[in-house]
């Protein structure tokens, strides 16, 4: 009896096994697993790179610096204007030395068109009228 209910148990599980794989369609995983074009752009888009033009940069009137990370290896990324200088060192036509960080100030050199300040996290520079001030 305990065999018969085993074997019985077995077939509903294969059974409905079945009906299963038919409800997955492949359009319904595009969102876990992509072609290798759809990772270039994916890719591209991270990086701020757009595929098939290039983008004009367009230089900030005003720069934020929101925060800087020092790694134990004494690399850092810094933020600026929402973008991370983690892949690069110019974020949004703002070119940022993240190797130059005043440890005592934790001031950062940012500089665009080739006007160069130091900033602190919170602190905003308007390129337009040269002034410096605290955001918070």
């Amino acid at each position: 009896m305990k065999l018969i209910i085993k074997l019985a148990m077995m077939f509903l599980c294969a059974y409905s096994m079945q009906g299963t794989a038919a409800m997955f369609e492949e359009n319904a995983l595009d969102k876990l697993f992509n072609t290798s074009n759809q990772r270039q752009k994916i890719d591209s888009f991270r990086k701020g790179k757009s595929i098939g033009s290039v983008r004009e940069q367009v230089s900030p009137t005003d720069v934020k610096v929101q925060g800087i990370v020092t790694r134990s290896d004494g690399k850092s990324t810094v933020w600026v204007n929402g973008q991370s200088t983690l892949e690069s060192n110019t974020v949004g036509g703002v070119r940022v030395s993240p190797g130059r960080i005043d440890s005592n100030t934790n001031k950062v050199s940012v500089s665009v068109n080739n006007k160069s300040v130091r900033l602190k996290p919170g602190q905003v520079w308007s390129e337009d009228t040269g002034q410096i001030s605290d955001s918070y």
